[in-house]
């Protein structure tokens, strides 16, 4: 992750970005931290929805749709945020309850 210049784009992906197995369809939300969109999972072929951390407060995404932050001084408060955020995925993912989500997976 390198330090943003002044070009950046969107901080959604794009419809049809394509990672892994999963093809965005739709951007759900968006809000200060995170981004949530519809997807298509190939493998499984069904559709998913994929949370992403994106602090938009102190990260943005370049035209190539890497993740920057604004300033390197912004490493440990977005490192300890990605902590946070995959520990919330971890702990969603040990429940299995009608009301709550189902965390199939997670990745960096």
């Amino acid at each position: 992750m390198s330090e943003a210049s002044s070009k950046s784009v969107s901080q959604a992906l794009p419809v049809g970005y394509r990672f892994n197995e999963y093809e965005i369809q739709q951007v759900i939300g968006e809000g200060g931290f995170g981004i949530v969109y519809r997807a298509w999972d190939s493998e499984l072929d069904r559709t998913v929805a994929i949370k992403e951390f994106m602090p938009s407060s102190i990260a943005l995404r370049d035209e190539d749709h890497h993740l920057l932050l604004r300033s390197e001084r912004f490493m440990r408060l977005y490192q300890a945020g990605l902590n946070s955020f995959i520990q919330e995925a971890k702990t969603l993912g040990r429940f299995n309850h009608p009301h709550l989500l189902h965390v199939l997976r997670f990745w960096q």
